[in-house]
């Protein structure tokens, strides 16, 4: 296999960045760490610890929302007593950081949960379900609130089994409010989660000063918040990268993409809408396809 000369700066947050390495080292593709983001853990409220328990009791909730792998582990780090490791007590031992532990090995709740369950994403169901929950939908391509959204209103036979009166949304911090809102129009009561948060990393100086001098270097920018994370840290180290018409930014050939609305809101910043690709799945594999196409002559 010849080795491509793109080289790829992998923003995705620390331990979510190994298995798309992996996955492009192997098919002959550079990529250098510089997560723009850190996943924290955060405090929730008695109150929703008790509705957690009530949720794990199968009391009183009709569908269970998960907008991402996040929530699920802030879920199994705030309560460790719903979930079971090789069936015995799971211990999360926090970090001094306030870091989550992403070590969901062998980790699975304590009673399988009979209410339908709804995903942001197949990376999000395939942890769900690894969990015990039974996930019924989510999106296929683009794993955005309003494509689960569109697909439950277009067939909403997915609820008529049993109506959503109470539902469990398990979401971040400052997350988007597209589930809640259409929900709550439709009369459902819904709890949202916020089990984790989002906060700027340490910028990855060194891995930039290799990534501007490479032969092909593209950026993944696989949220939003990543993306304005990058920017900031970006412009705090060198206040020339504010203007993308400035001279530091005509090395970087491309922008890898998650969504059209990303894709806009760069536009509008700014970036050249020539420069920008949006992935065509939003999954490991579609990051390969769309960098193996760039590849081609």
């Amino acid at each position: 296999m010849s080795k491509s000369s793109i080289c790829l700066l992998n923003t995705r947050p620390e331990h979510q960045s190994q298995p798309l390495d992996e996955l492009l080292n192997a098919n002959g593709f550079q990529t250098l760490p510089c997560p723009s983001l850190e996943i924290v853990g955060t405090t929730i409220s008695p109150k929703q610890r008790q509705s957690l328990d009530e949720l794990v009791s199968q009391k009183s909730f009709d569908a269970i929302f998960i907008t991402s792998v996040n929530a699920l582990v802030g879920w199994v780090n705030q309560c460790p007593e719903h979930f079971v490791r090789n069936n015995a007590p799971v211990q999360m031992k926090a970090k001094d950081t306030g870091r989550l532990n992403f070590d969901l090995k062998d980790v699975s709740l304590v009673h399988e949960l009979a209410c339908p369950v709804f995903a942001i994403g197949e990376a999000t169901a395939q942890a769900a379900q690894n969990l015990g929950l039974q996930v019924k939908l989510f999106p296929r391509k683009q794993f955005v609130s309003e494509d689960l959204m569109q697909q439950i209103l277009l067939d909403f036979q997915v609820f008529a089994d049993v109506p959503p009166r109470r539902v469990a949304l398990l979401s971040g911090v400052g997350g988007r409010n597209v589930i809640k809102t259409q929900l709550s129009e439709q009369g459902s009561l819904v709890e949202e989660f916020e089990l984790y948060r989002r906060q700027p990393a340490q910028f990855c100086t060194d891995s930039w000063r290799v990534f501007v001098k490479s032969s092909r270097p593209v950026i993944l920018v696989s949220s939003l918040e990543s993306w304005q994370s990058l920017f900031t840290l970006l412009v705090d180290w060198d206040s020339d990268y504010q203007s993308f018409k400035n001279s530091v930014w005509q090395s970087i050939e491309s922008w890898l993409v998650f969504s059209s609305r990303i894709k806009q809101l760069m536009v509008e910043q700014g970036v050249p809408e020539a420069k920008i690709c949006v992935v065509s799945i939003q999954s490991n594999q579609g990051i390969l396809d769309s960098l193996q196409r760039m590849s081609l002559p």
